[in-house]
């Protein structure tokens, strides 16, 4: 399992990342100002660290996480705020133990993933299962990357609509994102090739000059 330690100061925390590693938990120490939006941080960890008092960027974070993570863990070590118990799932006080800490984090994350495990979009003879990322039809799966399983929502969301390059950067990527249009191309280019083991990749279409229309919610 895979986490998170939001913090400025990564020399305090070799301690905890040693206690929780024995316990089966790699953490990575990450500053809370960096643009986790172009990070994979939060698609690829299920445990966020915080420390002491949250601070109103921590809560910002928190808030992302709970969006694109919402089967996530979030813990808050040494709080010195009760009022921040709102925006946490655990709440510890050193001294702790880190074989209990880990039972507790995962018994959350499988009563998290319990309660949505049938979280679904649906679309013709398509479904998007929202927590596995995985793009269902028929009798094949395709299981999606972080930004595939992005596009997919989106075209998901607005089916039949022509999509333009501009509609996916800002909601896809983020409208202060400087990536180029190309870049959104070539993830197409990629979710088309996993469309192809379905063998529904036509659905996918691209309108010259504009953008890219997803036909399913039109033609089934």
């Amino acid at each position: 399992m895979y986490g998170v330690i939001f913090t400025r100061q990564s020399n305090h925390f070799s301690f905890t990342i040693e206690g929780f590693l024995r316990e089966g938990i790699r953490l990575e120490v990450v500053n809370p100002t960096s643009n986790l939006r172009e990070n994979d941080v939060i698609y690829t960890s299920s445990v966020f660290l915080f420390q002491g008092v949250l601070s109103p960027v921590d809560i910002n974070i928190i808030k992302l996480i709970r969006l694109l993570k919402p089967t996530s863990c979030i813990v808050l070590l040494d709080p010195e705020e009760t009022n921040d118990s709102e925006y946490v799932d655990l709440m510890v006080t050193r001294p702790f133990s880190y074989p209990y800490l880990s039972v507790m984090i995962q018994k959350h994350i499988c009563e998290r993933r319990e309660e949505r495990k049938g979280d679904t979009l649906k679309m013709g003879l398509m479904t998007l299962h929202i927590y596995t990322r995985i793009l269902a039809t028929g009798s094949h799966e395709i299981i999606l990357r972080n930004k595939e399983f992005e596009l997919v929502r989106y075209f998901f969301l607005n089916p039949g609509r022509i999509v333009t390059r501009s509609d996916l950067l800002e909601s896809v990527w983020d409208r202060s994102s400087t990536i180029s249009t190309n870049t959104i191309d070539v993830h197409i280019s990629r979710l088309r090739r996993k469309l192809k083991e379905c063998h529904v990749e036509e659905l996918l279409r691209t309108v010259p000059c504009l953008g890219y229309q997803w036909l399913v919610g039109v033609t089934s």
